[in-house]
């Protein structure tokens, strides 16, 4: 993997790259830039990567200057890899392409058109980060860069020619691996909105590792509020709901164990006898030595 790298970046991470001497696949490159991007009235570090053939980008926030120096490949390969995962892009192409890549090596920035496209994608990252982070202090995060790769590029007078980051990479990843796209389990979901005249309601499908602050976000857009009202989960209702559809053996382990435990405060020898056989015929359950019925059928025998 070639990672170009202005000269102000290069200056800052105290190395001097070194000259392009082979061209490889675009697909293998990127372009890096160091920005600045006005935050709590003060101005913060990122840096920002941007892909030679599909204009996908990564944004690393904040990276203060004095750590500049301990930037290497590791932290770049990682933050690709996580906006790719962020994407839910499948983790199987993530990794070949990563391998298919190999070592990364710092070359010198010689091209005016990919340094216009990561000063660009640095100001719409800048935007997102001013728009969603603003204020909150001494934060971290490799994959700012997600909401910037559903923008549309490369277009001139007319949006026809024009294409969306984020899909050309995938496309060009499916092409490159022979694998699919996206490959996860995910939630389909029926969400109704109780209102006096009638119900509002929408179905939705979401990965199963989706993160409550996204979901949140999900549920602002389809239902068009502006995230003007309070709102809190339901934490113990979440789990049952995914132990239901996942991991059922667990779900009715921890259902009878809280059963147990508010019965009547059972002795401790007694109490660590009963956890200790449970967790055997649960491993029995799990292994196929014995159904599930007769594993709850045992849960509730006194």
């Amino acid at each position: 993997m070639q990672i170009a790298l202005t000269k102000k970046l290069a200056e800052a991470m105290g190395i001097k790259p070194s000259p392009v001497h082979k061209v490889i696949n675009p697909l293998f490159t990127w372009t890096a830039n160091w920005t600045k991007v006005w935050d709590n009235r003060r101005t913060e570090d990122m840096l920002v990567l941007v892909n030679n053939a599909t204009r996908f980008t990564v944004a690393i926030y904040q990276v203060k200057r004095k750590d500049m120096k301990n930037v290497g490949a590791e932290m770049l390969t990682a933050a690709i890899r996580n906006t790719l995962l962020a994407l839910n892009l499948n983790v199987v192409i993530i990794d070949e392409y990563l391998q298919l890549s190999g070592d990364v090596e710092f070359v010198v920035n010689s091209d005016r058109q990919f340094t216009a496209w990561v000063n660009k994608a640095g100001t719409e990252c800048a935007y997102h980060v001013g728009n969603n982070y603003n204020g909150v202090a001494k934060m971290f995060s490799d994959t700012v860069g997600v909401s910037v790769n559903y923008r549309l590029v490369g277009y001139t007078n007319n949006q026809d020619g024009g294409f969306i980051p984020y899909k050309k990479m995938f496309d060009a990843l499916a092409e490159l691996t022979g694998k699919p796209v996206y490959k996860y389990r995910a939630f389909e979901l029926l969400v109704t909105l109780d209102l006096e005249i009638y119900q509002a309601m929408r179905r939705l499908i979401f990965p199963a590792d989706i993160e409550l602050s996204q979901l949140h976000k999900i549920l602002q857009q389809v239902f068009h509020w502006n995230d003007y009202h309070l709102h809190n989960w339901n934490v113990m209702v979440l789990r049952i709901f995914y132990c239901l559809l996942f991991d059922r053996e667990n779900f009715i382990f921890e259902w009878h164990f809280r059963t147990f435990i508010k019965a009547g405060k059972p002795e401790k020898d007694a109490f660590y006898a009963w956890s200790e056989k449970a967790r055997e015929e649960k491993a029995r359950c799990v292994a196929g030595e014995i159904s599930l019925q007769k594993f709850s059928q045992w849960l509730k025998t006194p």
